[in-house]
């Protein structure tokens, strides 16, 4: 059951992406789990409601079928 939850996760992320690419939408997503935040091109951290880093990556897609 995890390894469903985490491919449609993956999926999921991957077409936001895509979004993102192709129709030049803004995507933010508030997350508090590391892993998914490691797949955006850009982390902003935020600590006590004042940003303490901003990074810009290079990202590949999560899954197989992106």
């Amino acid at each position: 059951m995890q390894e469903k939850f985490i491919v449609s996760m993956a999926r999921t992320l991957d077409m936001l992406k895509l979004f993102n690419r192709n129709l030049k939408q803004t995507i933010l997503l508030i997350t508090h789990d590391e892993k998914v935040a490691l797949g955006a091109e850009r982390i902003i951290t935020i600590e006590d409601g004042r940003i303490i880093s901003d990074e810009w990556r290079e990202v590949k897609p999560l899954s197989r079928n992106a």
